[in-house]
């Protein structure tokens, strides 16, 4: 099997360890935040799921991610929507889940085809989203309430984003030119996609096993 392929399937079938250790720690209850991750989890089963079926059969699964990319930042804005008490924070995360959805429609109609990889909604989702994280540290070190920052679950996945998004960040805005005219880069740009992906649902997993704790 070569090693792209193995990489691939390490990458899809690693979001099952989140599913089971958030499937249980559900028991134990916790915060909003472990139901609101968990939820996260479950939407990424079901896309990498449908998308490894649709791959598998040869069939174009590019599609998915037009459907993937706004739902997934609506859900990942949704904790921060918990997490922060300020209003104005809150108003401008809900505004801002209504427009990306507006340019992400817009995007497929305009921009890019539904049948192409959508590296404009995915570049500006990280930016959103690695700014959401940037506000949850700021918020973090104005309150000084968390003693052990590696306990909170909000922090984890913050940082997590961080790393993931950042990383990813290139490769979006570059993958529709590099699938055109190098599929030697396009393989090792998805091979660091894929043990980034990897890296998150760890990171996700730790994130569900710290939440019902605090």
């Amino acid at each position: 099997m070569p090693f792209i392929k193995v990489l691939v399937n390490i990458a899809v079938f690693s979001v099952l360890v989140p599913l089971a250790v958030g499937l249980y720690q559900w028991h134990k209850g916790g915060k909003l935040v472990a139901k609101l991750v968990l939820l996260y989890v479950c939407f990424l089963v079901v896309v990498e799921g449908l998308g490894y079926y649709l791959g598998a059969r040869k069939i174009n699964n590019l599609w998915l991610s037009h459907v993937y990319i706004p739902i997934e930042y609506a859900l990942l804005s949704l904790i921060y929507y918990f997490v922060f008490d300020n209003k104005t924070v809150r108003w401008v995360l809900s505004v801002s889940v209504v427009l990306f959805a507006l340019f992400c429609v817009y995007d497929v109609f305009y921009i890019e085809s539904m049948l192409t990889f959508n590296s404009y909604p995915r570049t500006v989702e990280s930016a959103l989203l690695i700014a959401l994280a940037l506000m949850y540290f700021n918020k973090v070190f104005q309150d000084l309430d968390k003693l052990y920052l590696e306990r909170d679950p909000v922090f984890l996945l913050s940082a997590g984003i961080i790393i993931y998004f950042a990383g990813s960040v290139t490769f979006y805005g570059l993958v529709n030119k590099m699938m055109a005219q190098s599929q030697e880069q396009t393989r090792l740009l998805l091979s660091i996609i894929y043990v980034l992906n990897f890296g998150f649902n760890m990171l996700l997993a730790t994130v569900l096993w710290r939440a019902p704790r605090q």
